[in-house]
């Protein structure tokens, strides 16, 4: 570039940029910059004026704040180049740097000063620093303790505690008013609250997760006897009144699913990001969207489960289900549920297939649901579920057979748990457990969905129309009906114009549950010498199988199978014979003293089943 005299300068107002050239140019410098290079013209000033009501225009401020040696760092945006250095604290010392932390930053928008909340060693404070050259100015509201968050609005300075407390004070330092925070939900452990944001909708949200004492706290949390990570973390709201005032007790944006979050902030578009020591940033709209869950009609509370992982993101998850649920976390809570209860939540609650049938959760499937429901094994177990000891022998609480040949013993990998239990209780305990952690999850009992809805261009799902007639919108849509849902296959259907393809097969297979109460004898011996499962499973010749299921209630559920013959009789001697005629005797041996209880239940149903080829769809609808 040539070198030219101050003669040879011309004229700013002369100067004319194209907005693209005008845009390249502010892209380079940031807000601050802009405006004093707006004060040298009004041309330029009018033109800097425009563009600042654009998002993503001027070049954005990185500040990084390091606790370990008291500095903060303005970097450029683009190179990453250091451009300013300052010390938090002129008192800093590497020997009173154990135990302090820098748990907050703020830029005011008032004075361009910048606020950092300090906590540690006698240092709780919040430390005020010039905004454009990072120098030391003052330290003040020492008398905030733990402070863990810190907001610049209607010129005061917010400043969030660990004790939650919620503090505001003057720009010169004066405390205005100091809120109590009630975060803790009743029965719930106590919640610490971490790190600090306003939204556009003048609102303040905060981060909170359980209280927990460790060695370091650079680790993330971890579960209560487990190694596995705790994800108790989450994000409440603090409404502000007009004049900066706190306007009601803090609510729940979310429940759950964070690890101990801390670091807040929005974009331009009003998406809240916050930090998780999972090593994860979380993404939570502010527009309110619901997420609607049709009824369940396949393998495991899958409605429940999807609510669960919608519940962490979504401010409200709505839950329709055709039968008249328990909603009370009182009544689902109960422990050693009696055999009657299981079978009045079966009779009411009709859409669960097989309700009272019972099934083992493996642990692969149950250390699912723990992550997404924390608490559900210890439920399940309050609840009466039968629970494997961690050594349980395979061979002797565990006897299996294929025809004539019996199963031999198998090493069981150390720490394996087996859950037995109705389907009914696995429901009901995850349905307690969802209540209990997700105040923002809501349950809507017999609402049937009649079918799904879209927008005018038919391009979107924008929600369900129940078969009262009534419309339920949400901006997100999960049926968790399966494959089968008459509600799913008219949409495709309705979308694509072409018909799914329905295919059934006859498998011949019938089978029939009775239920006894366990005898006094089996009572009687030690936990790990109980026969938790026998089965005699099918192998030709022999078509016949049967089995026994230890269950809830100190019951057995035995359990008889037929393929390709005519139903048994429902008679309980029939029911015996059919166990006693298998080639293996310990379901039958198991039996002997046992008291039945209630009639024999028939699942017919299982001779035959369908299925949809949607992969044969060939104009598949895009949303």
């Amino acid at each position: 570039m040539a070198r030219c005299s101050k003669n040879q300068i011309p004229d700013i107002n002369a100067a004319l940029f194209s907005e693209d050239v005008l845009r390249v140019l502010l892209g380079r410098l940031t807000c601050y910059e802009a405006t004093r290079l707006a004060a040298t013209c009004s041309a330029l000033l009018h033109l800097v004026e425009q563009f600042r009501k654009q998002k993503g225009v001027h070049k954005p401020r990185m500040i990084v704040c390091s606790s370990r040696n008291n500095k903060l760092v303005e970097l450029d945006w683009f190179t990453a180049e250091t451009l300013h250095t300052g010390s938090i604290s002129p008192s800093f010392s590497r020997a009173s740097s154990r135990g302090r932390w820098s748990t907050g930053i703020a830029l005011s928008p008032y004075d361009h000063d910048l606020y950092v909340c300090q906590y540690g060693s006698k240092a709780d404070g919040i430390a005020q620093l010039h905004g454009r050259s990072l120098r030391y100015k003052r330290m003040f509201a020492r008398s905030i303790k733990a402070p863990e968050g810190i907001v610049i609005a209607h010129y005061s300075v917010y400043v969030m505690s660990a004790e939650g407390y919620l503090t505001r004070l003057s720009l010169d330092g004066q405390q205005l008013s100091c809120t109590p925070l009630c975060l803790e939900r009743p029965g719930a452990p106590a919640l610490v609250p971490w790190g600090l944001a306003l939204g556009p909708d003048n609102i303040l949200y905060t981060s909170v997760d359980h209280s927990y004492e460790s060695r370091s706290y650079t680790e993330p949390p971890r579960a209560e006897g487990s190694s596995d990570i705790a994800r108790h973390g989450s994000v409440m709201q603090v409404r502000l009144t007009a004049t900066g005032g706190v306007a009601g007790e803090p609510q729940h944006l979310t429940c759950g699913g964070l690890v101990r979050p801390s670091g807040l902030c929005f974009t331009e578009d009003a998406v809240l990001l916050v930090t998780s020591m999972d090593g994860k940033i979380y993404q939570f709209a502010l527009t309110g969207p619901h997420v609607l869950c049709q009824e369940l009609q396949l393998d495991c509370p899958l409605r429940t489960l999807a609510a669960a992982a919608a519940a962490s993101t979504f401010q409200r998850v709505l839950v329709l289900d055709k039968d008249k649920l328990e909603t009370s976390v009182e009544i689902l809570k109960q422990p050693s549920l009696r055999f009657d209860t299981i079978c009045e939540e079966a009779r009411r609650h009709r859409s669960v297939p097989q309700g009272l049938q019972v099934h083992a959760l493996l642990p692969g499937g149950g250390g699912t649901i723990e992550k997404l429901l924390p608490g559900f094994y210890e439920q399940c177990s309050r609840s009466g579920a039968v629970c494997t000891a961690a050594d349980f022998d395979v061979g002797k609480q565990i006897r299996m057979s294929f025809g004539t040949q019996q199963m031999t013993a198998v090493r069981v990998p150390e720490g394996y748990r087996l859950l037995l239990a109705t389907r009914m209780l696995f429901e009901r305990c995850a349905r307690a457990r969802l209540l209990e952690q997700y105040p923002n999850v809501q349950f809507c009992s017999s609402c049937k969905v009649a079918e799904i809805l879209y927008d005018d261009s038919r391009r979107s799902v924008k929600g369900v129309r129940l078969a009262s007639g009534e419309e339920i919108l949400a901006a997100f849509v999960v049926d968790t009906s399966g494959g089968r849902s008459q509600a799913v296959i008219n949409f495709i259907q309705d979308k694509s114009g072409e018909k799914v393809e329905t295919v059934k097969y006859d498998v011949g297979l019938s089978y029939y549950t009775r239920f006894f109460k366990v005898p006094d004898r089996e009572l009687r011996l030690p936990e790990r010498d109980r026969m938790h499962i026998t089965m005699c499973a099918p192998r030709a010749p022999v078509s016949d199988g049967g089995m026994v299921f230890r269950m809830e209630g100190d019951m057995y559920q035995a359990l008889v199978s037929r393929m390709n013959k005519e139903k048994c009789g429902p008679s309980l001697d029939d029911f015996l014979g059919m166990l006693k005629s298998l080639p293996d005797l310990d379901s039958y041996n198991v039996l002997q003293g046992a008291e039945p209880i209630g009639p024999s239940i028939d699942y017919l149903g299982a001779q035959g089943t369908q299925r949809q080829f949607y992969e044969r769809i060939q104009n598949w609808p895009e949303n």
